[in-house]
């Protein structure tokens, strides 16, 4: 019988990557370089998955946005920080 090893749901961002997300909705850095990063850091999550003997690689979830972000960004008072689970 063989199994099959994957992870299901998302892996945590590296810190550039977090970084860059604020820079590039703060117009510091290009959609470019920002592309340029994520790649960065997929391949370092897909490294990571190799070399735990995973059999199933994923993405992680990296460049997946807060669904509620968007709408958040436009509110006056208050100021957006780090993620806060209500679930």
């Amino acid at each position: 019988m063989r199994l099959l090893a994957g992870i299901c749901g998302g892996f945590p961002r590296p810190r550039e990557l977090d970084e860059a997300f604020d820079a590039l909705e703060l117009g510091k850095i290009s959609h470019d370089v920002f592309k340029e990063i994520a790649e960065r850091s997929l391949q370092e999550i897909i490294r990571l998955q190799e070399n735990s003997g995973m059999s199933i690689l994923t993405s992680g979830l990296l460049t997946w946005h807060d669904p509620l972000r968007p709408f958040a960004v436009g509110f006056s008072g208050i100021e957006l920080g780090g993620l806060s689970r209500f679930f």
